[in-house]
Order: structure tokens, then C-alpha cells, then sequence
């Protein structure tokens, strides 16, 4: 139960799965190096194809600190595979109780596919609280997963089929959906043109959809520390609509950004790449129109972040 706590926490964190089906041993390492760089170090290798099975078997062999899974898994027999091959969780399209109960004693974290009423009291009784939600919008999309999420609070959903950068927003945006999971970093053929880069550039955007930033002020007596908080607002520029921001004075001497987002827990993550540590022993501070927020402090012990979520 804690591997499975653990996994559903970094799934929240990042938002994204990728789900990968790999066709040539040689585009492996490359593929998985390239969505890390990508901010994503979480990968769903579909076990479609026997190159699949050795790809799992090569990530979880030389790059240990990629938390990858065996997505597609159907029967007991690929549970025992994917466990040989180092898979630390597993992915099954549906509900199937057998596979359930093999992942649980082999102590590997499962999230099966559960898209009605039954399957997801089926999973809470054998003491499952994630689900994939597959094919995404074939059964009802955003609006049946909210629908979902009521009578079933403890569930949480990863959407996934066809998925792409365009349905971020609109899955993540509910309380009840983990991540999105989907293959749409490599689409357009990048990993026949070897262009990682791309694929790289692909999964940075989807982090920052993920996070979805909105600026809502700035307060502060010293707008001169512009530079620093340029810098700040280019590394998230992605993910800010361009919205009327509100500047305020306050007698401080530090400046505050104060930012909503679709979820603290990625929120927290992505600053922290930045050199961002959360305050927990702060007082709370709040700007008009604002619930109590989180806050975070740069590296230069000038700036503050101060954090609300947004989740419907």
C-alpha cells in the first residue's frame, strides 16, 4: 500500500504519463533520456510486442531512477513478465480481478481501467484508489469522470486514449483526475527523425500545462527587482495566459508573486527546480480575492511565491 501511495503521489506531481510503445531497442535510452530531460521521469512502456519487453527490461536495468511501469497488461503471465523485467507498477486497459490480486502479491502498485459504476466498486473493495479511464472521451470524457468522482469521493482517474496537449487543461482541471496519460509527445514521427529535442520540448509544455499557472498580482514596495522576476515568469511563460494583473504596494522587502494553479503538489514541484523551498512555517498571507496560499521562497531570499489552487 505504501508503493502504491508513493506511485499515486508522483503521478500527481507531474501530471503526465507517457505512454510509450517502443520498435526498436535502439531508440530506448534516447526516448526515455529525452522525456526525463523533458521534466517527466515517469514512463508506461506498452507491452505490445516483444521490443517492448526488453525496453522495459533495458530502462529498468541502466536507468534506475526512471519510475517505469508495464502498461497493457491483460493476464496474470505479463505480471510475472513485467516483474522479471523490473517494472515498478503496472497498467491494465481494464478491470480484470486476477491481475489485481498478482500485481498485490507480487507487491506492484496497479491501476486498472475502470469506466463504470462496478468496476470502480470493484477496485475500492480489493483497496485500489487509482484508475485508468480508458478510451477517455469514447466513455463520456471530463463530464462522466466528474459524474464518477461523486459518489465515489476517494477515486482518482487517469484519462488516457488519444489524448493530447489540448486535453490538459480540461482533465486536470478536476479534483478527481490524477494525470493525463497518452503518447503525444511523440507523435508527427519523432522518433523515427530522431529528433529529441522535440520530444524533450513536447514534454516540458505538457509539465507547465500540467501546473497551468495564472499571475494573479504582484505586490511589493520594490518593483526593481524586475530582472529576477522576468527570469521567473520566462521559465513559466508556457503555462500564463495573458490576463490583466493586478501590482500592489506593500511595506515588505520582499516582492510577492502571487499565482493560482491546477494543483499545488506540481506547483511546488516545478518551483523547486528553480531553486523555490516552501515556507510551512510562515504565516499565511492573502491579496484581494485570495484564500490562505502557500508560499514559497527563492533562492535569493527576495521573492516569494505565494500558491492557491484551482480545481472544480
Amino acid at each position: 500500500m505504501r508503493q502504491q501511495a508513493q506511485l499515486q503521489d508522483l503521478i500527481e506531481a507531474i501530471g503526465i504519463v507517457p505512454t510509450i510503445q517502443f520498435d526498436s531497442l535502439g531508440d530506448v535510452l534516447p526516448l526515455a533520456d529525452s522525456i526525463v530531460r523533458g521534466g517527466i521521469p515517469l514512463i508506461e512502456v506498452m507491452l505490445r510486442n516483444e521490443v517492448s519487453v526488453k525496453a522495459l527490461e533495458v530502462i529498468c536495468a541502466k536507468r534506475p531512477d526512471i519510475v517505469a511501469g508495464a502498461g497493457t497488461v491483460t493476464n496474470t503471465e505479463q505480471v510475472g513478465i513485467a516483474k522479471r523485467a523490473g517494472a515498478k507498477f503496472i497498467v491494465a486497459p481494464g478491470f480484470n480481478s486476477k491481475v489485481v490480486a498478482a500485481c498485490q502479491k507480487h507487491n506492484l502498485p496497479i491501476i486498472p481501467g475502470c469506466v463504470t459504476p462496478s468496476e470502480v466498486e470493484a477496485g475500492l473493495d480489493m483497496g485500489l484508489r487509482v484508475f485508468k479511464f480508458f478510451p477517455a472521451w469514447q466513455h463520456g470524457g471530463r463530464d462522466a469522470i466528474r459524474m464518477l468522482a461523486g459518489p465515489y469521493p476517494t477515486a482518482r482517474f487517469i484519462p488516457t486514449g488519444g489524448l493530447g496537449p489540448q486535453d490538459i487543461e480540461a482533465f486536470l482541471s478536476l479534483k478527481s483526475v490524477l494525470a493525463i496519460g497518452g503518447d503525444f509527445m511523440v507523435w508527427d514521427n519523432a522518433v523515427a527523425r530522431k529528433d529529441w529535442k522535440q520530444i524533450s520540448e513536447t514534454c516540458r509544455k505538457a509539465v507547465l500545462g500540467a501546473v497551468r499557472f495564472q499571475l494573479k498580482a504582484v505586490a511589493s514596495d520594490d518593483l526593481e527587482q524586475g530582472s529576477d522576476i522576468q527570469r521567473l515568469l520566462s521559465t513559466l511563460a508556457e503555462s500564463l495566459p495573458k490576463e490583466q494583473v493586478a501590482v500592489f504596494a506593500r511595506k515588505s522587502d520582499k516582492t510577492r508573486l502571487f499565482f493560482s494553479t491546477l494543483r499545488l503538489s506540481r506547483a511546488i514541484r516545478l518551483l523547486e527546480t528553480q531553486g523555490f523551498r516552501p515556507l510551512p512555517d510562515e504565516p499565511r498571507h492573502t491579496a484581494p480575492d485570495y484564500a490562505d496560499a502557500i508560499e514559497m521562497m527563492g533562492p535569493d531570499g527576495k521573492l516569494l511565491v505565494c500558491l492557491t489552487e484551482r480545481i472544480s
